[in-house]
């Protein structure tokens, strides 16, 4: 198992040298490649956009790449229990998006915030559904195993001055 550091997270195999902000997503799963732009619609869309559900063998390389095109943008995370829908953060930038697989004890970690005092690891227990929309500022839908759904909707990304 692979151990990164706060500063690894959504670099990718590529670094940060080799990263281009285009501003947004490029992804697509195509017969067991992650491939450019996204395309299917998914009923139920909270961005009401196309998203492509990505399969679990996918999902390290998905996320991490959803994490290189939108780090450090402004987001908002929501997440539903049941019938009721919060929001958990909202204007906080993304740091972040991992997979870590291990079977029944899959999860999935969300790390929001710049400064030691503000950072933020949401994390999903027994992931068993993760879809992308990398239309508009790009929308990553995490469904775990018992039902709960958690949505990260990047609103716009940070400049540097």
């Amino acid at each position: 198992m692979e151990i990164r550091t706060a500063a690894a997270w959504g670099q990718g195999e590529r670094g940060a040298a080799g990263y281009q902000d285009s501003g947004r997503s490029q992804l697509s799963y195509q017969q067991g490649e992650l491939l450019g732009g996204l395309d299917s619609d998914a009923p139920g869309s909270p961005a009401g956009g196309a998203s492509t559900e990505i399969p679990q063998p996918a999902w390290e390389k998905a996320l991490d790449e959803f994490s290189v095109a939108h780090r450090d943008c402004r987001v908002r995370l929501e997440w539903m229990a049941g019938n009721k829908r919060r929001t958990q953060v909202d204007g906080a930038p993304l740091t972040g998006i991992s997979a870590d697989r291990a079977g029944a004890r899959d999860k999935i970690y969300i790390s929001l915030g710049d400064k030691p005092d503000q950072e933020f690891t949401h994390t999903i227990n027994a992931p068993r559904r993760v879809l992308i929309d990398a239309s508009g500022g790009g929308t990553v839908e995490i469904e775990s195993a018992d039902g709960d759904r958690i949505w990260l909707h990047c609103r716009q990304h940070r400049r540097a001055a």
